[in-house]
């Protein structure tokens, strides 16, 4: 009687996982756009530095200077609502260049800082407070009350630029671009925060010459398209 017999081979063939396809169909570029708006607010700070040989009497001299320098700045236009006092310190003063430390007096200082409409007073009101008694000043900042026009009108040129970056790249090879798939738009810093400009302020015996300028909007537009 033959016996038949059946040889079983197994074959150990290596397992990959199937890798998805990278979608081939689409094209992503980012655009940008700015848009130049002239400031509508200001912002400086002014204050009062005395030193005295006693606490009492640097207190007494700083606070009658301050006064002077806020009752100027409100004859000259100043609300109550746009003056706020933005630091005040006492402080022993020590001879720092000395190697001891040694003591001569008091320092006090109080600084005020007022934030209003009409950039072009800026020079008029640093002026005033300086007449007053004010020598020290920490810089001016013209900004926006509202950036919505600007920031709207930014974001539609960032999305134009997207669009033609996306139309030369689709073009040069080859294919035809199709709808906007996805969009994200971001707002681009400027070289000053908040989209302000700052300035700092030298207390000359005339008028300081700063000029509002304009602020600069910046907004980027990065958008996926489809390819036909």
């Amino acid at each position: 009687m033959n016996k038949k017999i059946v040889a079983l081979v197994f074959v150990s063939l290596p397992l990959f996982a199937e890798t998805p396809p990278c979608d081939q169909h689409t094209v992503t570029v980012t655009g940008t756009g700015s848009v130049k708006i002239a400031p509508d607010r200001v912002s400086f700070t002014v204050g009062v530095f005395t030193n005295a040989p006693t606490v009492s009497e640097a207190f007494k001299t700083n606070n009658a200077k301050t006064h002077s320098v806020v009752d100027a700045l409100k004859k000259h236009g100043v609300k109550d609502a746009e003056i706020q006092t933005s630091n005040f310190s006492i402080q022993t003063a020590y001879d720092v260049d000395s190697m001891k430390r040694t003591h001569y007096g008091y320092n006090v200082s109080n600084n005020v800082t007022v934030t209003r409409e009409d950039p072009k007073s800026v020079s008029e009101l640093i002026q005033a407070a300086v007449d007053a008694g004010a020598n020290e000043a920490n810089g001016v900042s013209f900004f926006n009350s509202d950036q919505n026009v600007a920031r709207d009108a930014a974001i539609e040129r960032a999305v134009k630029d997207a669009r033609l970056q996306a139309e030369k790249i689709v073009a040069a090879a080859g294919g035809v671009l199709g709808k906007a798939l996805a969009v994200t738009t971001n707002a681009v810093p400027s070289v000053y925060p908040f989209n302000s400009v700052t300035e700092m302020i030298t207390v000359t015996a005339q008028a300081p010459a700063i000029e509002a300028g304009s602020n600069t909007v910046t907004y980027s537009a990065t958008i996926t398209y489809e390819l036909k």
